[in-house]
């Protein structure tokens, strides 16, 4: 998961299509492929807006292509503080 600047669409003429482009949207696909089933990873930034509402745990370090080396967390639930 992750949070961000993104443009936003309707496309088509005959059957119409909804999408979304932008760096945070590669971001997030590019970390999907580092994911693991039933776990939600999460970025720096996502982590910090998150703040300690949430628990979160380090999930490590993945390498985003353009943008080298990313810190992510997995999001473990609600803070019950």
């Amino acid at each position: 998961m992750n949070t961000g600047c993104v443009v936003a669409g309707v496309i088509g003429q005959q059957k119409f299509h909804y999408a979304i482009w932008g760096d945070s949207v590669n971001t997030a696909i590019c970390m999907e492929s580092h994911g693991e089933p039933d776990k939600i990873q999460i970025t720096r930034e996502m982590y910090e807006l998150l703040g300690d509402n949430f628990v979160c745990s380090p999930s490590g370090v993945i390498v985003i292509k353009g943008k080298g080396e990313m810190d992510t967390w997995w999001l473990e639930g609600r803070n019950s503080a």
